[in-house]
C-alpha cells in the first residue's frame, strides 16, 4: 500500500471512533491515484467539512462533487510538484447550517490534533455556512490558509480579523447589501421594514442581519420581523405592523412564501401603489425559490399580477447566475456524482449552481499556492549545491 493510501486508511479508522466519517468517494480516488502516480516529497492536505443533507446550497450533496473533481484534476496537473490528500469530515447528526456552526470546532479540532502523519502544508477548504466565522478563527490561530467556495463575510475586508481567509464564491452578501443600500438611498427611503424567514435558506437569514445592520449604521430606522414558515404562513400580524411603521418592505425568504405574503397584502389593500416590496433572487434553484413565478395557482394569479406592480425584485446578472462555459464540461459529472456518491438526485430541470464552480475554484487556488511553496522549498534545498 502506498504511503498516501496508508495515511488515509489510518485517518478513517481514527475518525470512526469519534462518530465522524470520510466520504467513500474520496477514499477510492485517493487510494487509486496515490498508488499509480509519482510521489513528490512535498505533501499537502486539504481538510473539508460539511453536512450531507440537502437543506442548503452549502451542503456537500451539491458542492462535494466540485471538490472531488477539482482534487482529481489538480493531482493530474501538479503530480510532479506535490502529493495531495483530501480529507472530508462530516457528522450524521449535523443536518443544516446551524448544526454545522455548533459542531464545526469539535469536528475539525479532534481530527487536526490527532493526525499521526503531518503534511508539509494543510489548508481548510469548505463550502462555508454558519461555520465559516468559527473556522476563520481556528485557521488564524493555526496559521492555515482558509478558503470558502460558497460563503463570504464582511470580516474578510479586515485582515486583522481574517488574516488567512479568502473566498472564491461568485455571490457575496456585501455585494447585495451595497445594491440595496444604493437603491434605498437613491429614493431617500430611510424607514424600512424587514421581514425574514428563519426557516428559509440560511443565505436569506444572514443577508437580513447584514442588511439591517448596515442600514441602521447609516442612521436610518429599520424594523425587523422574523417569521417561521414551518409554523405559520399567516402574515396578518406582520402586515398590520408593517402598515403602522413604514411603506417600504424588504422580504427575505423563499419565493413561495413571498407569493403568499403578497397575496395576503393584496387582500388588505396594500398593493395599490402606496406600499413597495423588495424581493431578492439569486440562483434559480429550488432552495432559493423560483422568483420567475412559475407554478402559480391559477386562482391566485390575478391577485399576484396586480401585486407585482408593487414589487422590486433584485437579482443577479445572467453572467453570474449561469455556470461558466469552462465548467459546463463538468456539469453532468457533478450531477452524476451527487447522485452516485452523495445520494442526492437533482430535481427535473434543475442544474448545479455556480457555487459548485466556486468550490472547484477554491481547490485550484490552493493548488497554485502549494506549487509555489513546493518550488520555493526545492530552491532552498538546491541552494547549497549551487553555491558550492
Amino acid at each position: 500500500m502506498s504511503r498516501d493510501a496508508a495515511g488515509v486508511k489510518g485517518c478513517c479508522h481514527g475518525m470512526l471512533l469519534w462518530g465522524l466519517f470520510i466520504v467513500c468517494s474520496i477514499l477510492e480516488v485517493t487510494s487509486v491515484v496515490a498508488a499509480t502516480t509519482h510521489q513528490p516529497n512535498f505533501t499537502v492536505e486539504i481538510i473539508t467539512l460539511g453536512f450531507v443533507h440537502p437543506t442548503s446550497t452549502s451542503s456537500l450533496v451539491y458542492n462535494g462533487p466540485g471538490f472531488d473533481t477539482a482534487v482529481r484534476d489538480v493531482r493530474r496537473k501538479f503530480r510532479t510538484s506535490f502529493n495531495i490528500t483530501h480529507t472530508v469530515l462530516f457528522d450524521p447528526i449535523v443536518k443544516d447550517c446551524w448544526d454545522m456552526g455548533d459542531h464545526c470546532d469539535e469536528m475539525v479540532g479532534r481530527y487536526f490534533y490527532r493526525r499521526s502523519v503531518l503534511p508539509n502544508m494543510t489548508v481548510l477548504i469548505v463550502p462555508g455556512c454558519a461555520d465559516a466565522v468559527y473556522l476563520n478563527k481556528l485557521a488564524a490561530q493555526w496559521n492555515l490558509l482558509f478558503i470558502t467556495g460558497v460563503v463570504a463575510d464582511p470580516v474578510l475586508r479586515d485582515k486583522n480579523l481574517a488574516p488567512t481567509w479568502i473566498t472564491t464564491t461568485p455571490v457575496q452578501v456585501p455585494s447585495f447589501v451595497a445594491i440595496f443600500l444604493a437603491i434605498l438611498q437613491k429614493f431617500n427611503w430611510t424607514t424600512v421594514y424587514f421581514v425574514s424567514d428563519e426557516k428559509a435558506n440560511p443565505f436569506y437569514v444572514g443577508f437580513a442581519a447584514s442588511l439591517l445592520a448596515a442600514f441602521k449604521a447609516r442612521g436610518h430606522h429599520g424594523s425587523r420581523w422574523v417569521t417561521n414558515s414551518a409554523r405559520s404562513t399567516d402574515y396578518g400580524d406582520v402586515l398590520e405592523d408593517f402598515r403602522k411603521i413604514s411603506r417600504i418592505c424588504v422580504f427575505l425568504g423563499h419565493a413561495f412564501h413571498m407569493k403568499l405574503f403578497l397575496a395576503q397584502a393584496s387582500a388588505k389593500g396594500m398593493t395599490d401603489g402606496e406600499f413597495i416590496y423588495f424581493g431578492l433572487d439569486t440562483f434559480h434553484n429550488a432552495n432559493f425559490g423560483g422568483f420567475m413565478w412559475e407554478n402559480v395557482n391559477i386562482s391566485s394569479e390575478p391577485v399576484l399580477r396586480r401585486a407585482l406592480k408593487s414589487v422590486l425584485l433584485i437579482g443577479l446578472g445572467r453572467s453570474t447566475s449561469r455556470i461558466k462555459p469552462a465548467s459546463l464540461r463538468l456539469e453532468k459529472e457533478w450531477m452524476d456524482l451527487s447522485r452516485d456518491h452523495y445520494n442526492f438526485t437533482y430535481p427535473q430541470n434543475e442544474k448545479p449552481t455556480p457555487y459548485v464552480t466556486g468550490c472547484y475554484a477554491a481547490v485550484e487556488v490552493f493548488a497554485q499556492v502549494s506549487r509555489q511553496d513546493a518550488n520555493t522549498r526545492d530552491q532552498r534545498l538546491l541552494q547549497p549545491s549551487l553555491t558550492g
